[in-house]
């Protein structure tokens, strides 16, 4: 490896010396940050990196040489200013355990994470019915950057045409019906992961279209995934219910459960949303939502494709379900308000893995189900 393959965020950590058998050293928590990767995340994945943590009177030199916002957490690392201009530079072997197998040099940092050797070759694709829905929302796939030292050339492989005005008046007369879309795609240790509404009756942006865009972005081989894409995004459309038979019900009310994880902040909410009311809209709740509680980012997007999700698997199971209790009394306990308020919480390194790993595997439970039984 002697390309440098990281896409680095943000000014170089800078140096400093408090002992000089040591030489020149970095705070762990702004390399980590510089090379976009969770804290512990680089001690895990650079076993053999030298770090040590800092003592109190190491604490105030540091506050005095102007480190004064990053001296406050409770385990402050330290590692060598030299072996991390090695592993920016692309040699970073030294630093891996001998079970560690290297990172192609063409694959983006982006999708680094996402490679699983044991894999091989094969191409799985995730397509179940509505039940995923109901499922946590996982982290989307990143956006791949170019690299500082590099310089990408963006194909843009479409250019739409702004000045036909008719097209655009019959697409603007369409009622738009907007449709929860998982995408869960894998071949050759690249992964695609993403959750977005789209409508129904688009006529001007085609799954193809988009299929090539997001290839793009996401800087992944445009096959087999732009065809993949597209599948998986007319295939959901097509399984997507018609919600007019709730148009004679009254308070057909549901449980809606919101486990929504973007970076490493989880959130969890619960409560009922009504059915049978038009005017109740995903998108407004969760643009509320997210103002209500200070999120924003993804949240707002992942929240909308969540009810949405929940309320066609709803919409599909209805003639199968029973209406829910009528509550006389509108004000809960203080035991059952703690059960229905949103909760945000901030993950370690070790559970976002925990729950990344129980995502997989239920996703091939998944896989299992539709290969032994297609009318799952």
């Amino acid at each position: 490896m002697n390309s440098q393959i990281y896409d680095l965020y943000g000014a170089k950590p800078q140096t400093f010396v408090l002992n000089p058998e040591e030489g020149e050293l970095m705070l762990g928590s702004e390399v980590s940050n510089y090379l976009r990767i969770f804290r512990g995340t680089l001690y895990k994945k650079f076993p053999n990196l030298w770090k040590r943590g800092a003592s109190q009177d190491e604490r105030k030199v540091l506050r005095d040489l102007g480190f004064e916002y990053s001296v406050h957490t409770p385990f402050l690392a330290l590692v060598k200013a030299s072996e991390i201009e090695k592993i920016i530079n692309g040699s970073e072997l030294e630093f891996l355990s001998q079970t560690d197998i290297p990172l192609p040099e063409k694959l983006p940092i982006a999708h680094a994470h996402q490679i699983k050797t044991k894999r091989g070759t094969s191409l799985l694709s995730a397509m179940p019915n509505m039940s995923f829905h109901l499922d946590a929302v996982p982290c989307p796939t990143v956006v791949s950057r170019t690299r500082n030292n590099s310089k990408r050339v963006r194909t843009y492989p479409n250019a739409f045409d702004d000045l036909s005005i008719t097209s655009y008046a019959e697409a603007a007369e369409q009622l738009e019906v907007l449709v929860p879309i998982r995408l869960d795609l894998e071949h050759e240790g690249i992964r695609v992961r993403d959750t977005f509404v789209w409508n129904k009756n688009e006529k001007i942006v085609t799954p193809e279209k988009f299929a090539e865009i997001l290839c793009d972005d996401l800087d992944i081989p445009f096959h087999p995934f732009c065809s993949l894409i597209a599948m998986s995004i007319q295939s959901q459309c097509e399984l997507h219910p018609i919600d007019s038979v709730m148009n004679d019900q009254d308070d057909r009310r549901v449980l809606i459960n919101l486990n929504i994880h973007v970076g490493n902040m989880c959130l969890r909410d619960q409560f009922e949303w009504d059915l049978s009311n038009p005017d109740n809209c995903p998108e407004e709740f969760s643009k509320s939502l997210c103002a209500e509680k200070g999120l924003g980012g993804e949240f707002m997007t992942a929240i909308a494709y969540s009810i949405r999700g929940q309320l066609s698997w709803y919409y599909r199971t209805y003639p199968f379900s029973e209406a829910r209790n009528v509550i006389e009394n509108p004000f809960r306990s203080v035991q059952e308000s703690e059960e229905w308020s949103p909760v945000t919480q901030a993950l370690s390194d070790t559970e976002i893995d925990k729950r990344m790993r129980d995502q997989d595997r239920n996703t091939r439970r998944i896989r299992r189900l539709i290969t032994t039984n297609p009318a799952f």
